[in-house]
């Protein structure tokens, strides 16, 4: 019998607002861009979004639009998971978003404030 291990799945609670991109350079040479996010629970999250990899194709548009000052809500995200654990960015509270996620736009619209505003008045603030 061939016994798989399955790297344990976990949904990343959204719908999220992307707050915004950053391109970044990799200590690996080449570049990345850092998505930020914040769910209507107030998490911070992150993703790592290499132009070199596959996944960049699925969030160039959303880094695009940002970039752009648009607002943007998307869903349907995982949390990158190792040894059956979510990773955290530099130790901290802020969980990992795998880049392969399934990006799914929920509301893209030209005024970026009307989306914050949506945000803070979900989280009260």
């Amino acid at each position: 019998m061939i016994e798989r291990m399955y790297m344990a799945v976990q949904t990343a609670t959204g719908p999220w607002v992307v707050m915004k991109t950053a391109d970044k350079e990799s200590r690996y040479g080449g570049d990345y861009t850092e998505v930020t996010l914040v769910n209507s629970k107030g998490e911070i999250a992150h993703t790592y979004v290499d132009p070199d990899n596959k996944n960049a194709k699925k969030w160039a548009e959303i880094i695009d639009l940002t970039e752009r000052g648009w607002g943007i809500i998307i869903d349907d995200l995982k949390y990158k998971v190792k040894d059956g654990a979510i990773v955290y960015k530099n130790k901290s509270q802020e969980p990992l978003i795998n880049a392969d996620s399934r990006v799914k736009p929920v509301l893209i619209q030209k005024d970026k404030d009307q989306v914050l505003k949506r945000l803070c008045d979900v989280l009260d603030l």
